[in-house]
C-alpha cells in the first residue's frame, strides 16, 4: 500500500499540469480558458471549461500547439501583448491579450474568438 502511495506522490509531483507555466487566463460569460506552457513537452496548452464547470474538473476542450507556431507577440516594451492560436479540425481558437497601452475598459483583459472554416462564429471579452 505504501508503495502505491509513493508512486502516486511521485506522479503528482512530476505531472505536466503541476509543472505548467501559466501564460494567460480568460474568463468570459460562457467560458474559462487557461493557456499554459508545458516545458517538459515544449508545448502550449489551451484548456477551456464551459461555465458553470469549475477548473478542478476535466476541461471541456484541451488542445496543444508548438510555441513557435501557436503564439506571437506584438508591440514593444510595456505595450507588448500576445495572441495564441490553436486549431482542431475546421475550428480555430484565438485568445488575444489586450494591449496594456490600448484604450480598453480596465476590466477587459483580452478577447476569445472562435472561427469555423475561417468564419468568425463567436467572440467574447475576457474579464477580470
Amino acid at each position: 500500500m505504501f508503495k502505491y502511495f509513493l508512486i502516486f506522490i511521485s506522479f503528482s509531483i512530476f505531472s505536466p499540469t503541476i509543472l505548467a507555466e501559466q501564460q494567460f487566463v480568460c474568463r468570459t460569460k460562457q467560458f474559462i480558458v487557461i493557456i499554459d506552457y508545458l516545458p517538459s513537452r515544449d508545448l502550449l496548452r489551451y484548456r477551456s471549461w464551459n461555465k458553470p464547470k469549475r477548473i478542478q474538473t476535466r476541461p471541456s476542450l484541451e488542445l496543444y500547439g508548438n510555441p513557435v507556431n501557436t503564439s506571437y507577440s506584438e508591440g514593444t516594451g510595456v505595450c507588448r501583448y500576445t495572441t495564441w492560436n490553436f486549431t482542431k479540425r475546421n475550428f480555430r481558437y484565438v485568445v488575444e491579450e489586450e494591449s496594456p497601452c490600448g484604450e480598453t475598459p480596465p476590466k477587459i483583459t483580452g478577447t476569445l474568438s472562435v472561427y469555423e472554416n475561417g468564419n468568425l462564429i463567436l467572440t467574447q471579452s475576457c474579464v477580470k
